[in-house]
């Protein structure tokens, strides 16, 4: 009796865990994928402007704008960078149309080059 139980027991855990047919195919539990579209990121215009010349210890005003598929990104963080040295010289934030303002104030005669940068989510 105690080993017709075991068997019993041996052949319920079998089918729980596999499906037998009567073609003696084995067939595992059923899983269900969903697929769908990858997203596609989005298409960014980003822009900055500053004036071709200042003089030296008065601010150079920079301005842009940041838009995602021709939507403004609102409260972006904009780092503005000094490209020589690539260290941030300001910071701004875009506002509901995604344009952002900030200023920088050279304190030495020369070129510099500059470049916005917004670390997208």
């Amino acid at each position: 009796m105690q080993r017709k139980m075991k068997y019993a027991i041996a052949l319920a855990l079998i089918a729980m865990v596999a499906t037998v047919s009567a073609a003696g195919w084995i067939f595992s539990n059923i899983v269900t994928v969903h697929v769908t579209e990858k997203p596609v990121p989005p298409v960014y215009t980003f822009t900055l402007t500053a004036p071709d010349t200042v003089y030296v210890n008065e601010p150079i005003e920079f301005t842009g704008s940041l838009m995602a598929d021709s939507t403004p990104v609102v409260g972006a963080t904009i780092d503005i960078l000094d490209m020589s040295s690539a260290q941030v010289v300001s910071t701004a934030t875009t506002d509901a149309s995604g344009n952002f303002a900030c200023e920088w104030t050279p304190t030495a005669v020369g070129s510099y080059d500059f470049k916005a940068k917004y670390d997208a989510p």
